[in-house]
């Protein structure tokens, strides 16, 4: 049942707005702040899930055995996930492949490994570092078909190449952040001859890489790396893009049917009068002017509350004086029955020590009687 009190609009084009940009579709509404709100939560948790799996856990890529597709809850993002679409469109393009020569320069970051076919030129393999800058070349029905250099670091020594020939570029559209390049390093004689391959990588463009799918196996290499690197926060990354689209299913039907509680949900006086038919006014009245008794209203208003407020008061003094009491009178019994107590052990006390002072004159008395009797039997065995 939709609630009167919030305004529509067209419900259907608000839902429409709320499914392209969470949030959209109750501002269209009015409903600013539920919208403002929504709208932040959805896109600050598909945001944050992009960043943790390293802007690639976003993509959309046909595979007819997996029915559990990520992007079946990530699109419901909308706007932010919709690009997807087109960049799966675009990477299973036939000419999304890999490419032999050059549209536009090339001047980027480069890292990779250098191999010499000729060791006269005085340089060696290994792992270079760089700059690289290649143009198309002038020549190309010669094998020409780029030139540039490459400056940079050979094993931490300072170098500079000369690049030509037929360069090798991977696959324009992917996930990966780099795109493969092989080129040859020639010398300067004319025309020039190669004498080394130069392979590595440069930066792929953000508009290339941004929610493509990544390459399958053979060429999954970046994909088991991100594996590797992020471990279990991958799937954290994903859950979270997954979670943010269920969000925004539930901010759609919000704009579209309203609120799942409130409205409707009244107690019986309400059912009862939706069942006879009875149509409850739930539009605001206009405002009316004040009454003409309203200070006399208001005074008693305020007698009342200040009644109630002295009223509260006195119970609470009550049950303060009340608490008082009985603490007092537990603390009294205490201090008698302490008394009790100490009066008790000093009669005991008193009642052994009075036995002790009998046994010992009890004790005396024999021994004197003892001594009398023996001095006296000692007397007569004398006069004997």
């Amino acid at each position: 049942m939709l609630d009167p009190r919030i305004p529509f609009k067209n419900r259907y084009f608000a839902g429409v707005l709320a499914f392209l940009l969470p949030g959209a579709g109750h501002v269209y509404q009015g409903r600013y702040f539920k919208g403002i709100l929504c709208g932040v939560c959805v896109l600050v948790t598909f945001f944050y899930g992009m960043a943790l799996g390293n802007w690639s856990v976003v993509y959309w890529k046909k595979d007819p055995t997996n029915f559990l597709n990520p992007y079946y809850a990530q699109v419901f993002v909308g706007l932010p996930a919709l690009p997807s679409l087109v960049q799966a469109r675009r990477y299973e393009s036939r000419s999304n492949v890999d490419e032999m020569s050059i549209s536009r320069p090339i001047n980027a970051p480069f890292h990779g490994s250098l191999r010499m076919h000729n060791r006269s030129a005085g340089l060696t393999d290994g792992v270079v570092t760089g700059q690289i800058q290649l143009t198309p070349g002038t020549h190309p029905s010669e094998g020409r078909v780029v030139q540039g250099t490459f400056a940079g670091s050979l094993d931490k020594r300072e170098i500079t190449l000369k690049l030509g020939g037929t360069p090798k570029l991977g696959k324009a559209v992917s996930a990966d952040p780099e795109r493969e390049l092989d080129v040859d390093v020639v010398d300067s004689s004319d025309p020039p001859q190669a004498i080394g391959r130069l392979t590595g990588k440069f930066p792929r463009s953000f508009l290339d890489r941004f929610e493509a799918p990544p390459d399958g196996p053979p060429d999954d290499h970046y994909y088991l790396d991100l594996h590797r690197t992020l471990g279990k926060f991958h799937e954290l990354a994903m859950t979270f893009t997954m979670i943010a689209g269920l969000l925004n299913i539930l901010v759609i039907l919000d704009a579209v049917e309203g609120p799942a509680y409130g409205y409707g949900d009244g107690g019986e006086q309400e059912r009862k009068s939706e069942a006879s038919g009875e149509k409850t006014d739930k539009t605001v009245p206009p405002a009316q002017p004040p009454p003409a008794d309203a200070p006399k209203k208001a005074q008693e208003l305020a007698e009342k509350k200040a009644r109630e407020a002295a009223e509260k008061k006195a119970q609470e003094l009550a049950e303060k004086k009340a608490r008082e009491a009985a603490e007092k009178k537990a603390q009294e019994l205490a201090e008698q029955k302490a008394r009790e107590e100490a009066e008790k052990k000093a009669q005991e006390l008193a009642e052994k020590k009075a036995r002790e002072a009998a046994e010992k004159k009890a004790q005396e008395l024999a021994e004197q009687k003892a001594k009398e009797a023996a001095e006296k039997k000692t007397q007569e065995l004398a006069e004997k």
